[in-house]
Parts: structure tokens; C-alpha cells; sequence
């Protein structure tokens, strides 16, 4: 979602659980056909292997990232992004000067966060 477009984004969502609601409407039919649970069992299992076998495809998410410091990854994945969407990114320098302080801004975040819910855990 986060490397579609921003457009496209809600009919993005909508077509990601499309799959679910008919996988769960055949669900029935598919149970009348195995009559047996191993045969079911096998009929869920196999489309589910392939899906997952997808995700060798999937690129990392960018903001995953940026914020484990990986900013030479997120760039190349954004780049491929933005010519998808025919869009221009600004200068390498510059957009990786941006990854830096979106990962800072972040870190304090987490560290702020950990010490308030330290706080809040350990005072008596």
C-alpha cells in the first residue's frame, strides 16, 4: 500500500481483500467436493503455499527501511516506485539526506516511547 500511489491507494485496499471474501465464499463449495478433512485440508493448504511463495517478489516496504538504516535499499526501491508512477524523486543526495532524518526523528520517538512506558510500568 505504501508504494502505491496515492490515487490508487483505496482502490489498492479494496482489491487486496477481494481474494479473502471469495476464498471465504468457496469455502462451502470446496468442503462439498473434499468430503474428507484431508483432502480439505489439502485444498486450503496448496493455494495458500503458492501465495506465500509470492512474496520472494515483493520488495521490502521503504519506511521498514529507512528505519533500520537501510536508506541505499529504500532509494532503489523508491526509485523503481517512482518511474512505475512516472514520477521524478529529487537528487539521490537529497532524498537519502531526507531517509537520515526521518530514521533519527523516528529513533528518538522509539526512545521516548520506551521511557514513558518504562515509567508508567516500574513506578509504584
Amino acid at each position: 500500500m505504501e508504494t502505491c500511489a496515492t490515487k490508487y491507494r483505496a482502490a489498492a485496499g479494496t482489491l487486496f481483500v477481494i481474494p479473502w471474501a471469495l476464498g471465504y465464499m468457496a469455502v462451502p463449495g470446496i468442503a462439498y467436493v473434499a468430503r474428507t478433512w484431508k483432502v480439505l485440508q489439502l485444498a486450503y493448504a496448496i493455494p495458500t503455499l503458492l501465495a506465500i511463495s509470492f512474496f520472494v517478489w515483493l520488495p521490502e516496504s521503504p519506511r521498514w527501511l529507512i528505519i533500520r538504516g537501510r536508506h541505499e535499499e529504500a532509494l532503489k526501491i523508491m526509485t523503481q516506485v517512482a518511474k512505475v508512477n512516472k514520477k521524478t524523486l529529487p537528487s539521490d543526495d537529497q532524498v537519502l539526506f531526507v531517509m537520515k532524518n526521518i530514521a533519527q526523528k523516528v529513533s528518538v520517538r522509539v526512545l521516548v516511547t520506551i521511557v514513558f512506558i518504562t515509567m508508567l510500568v516500574c513506578h509504584h
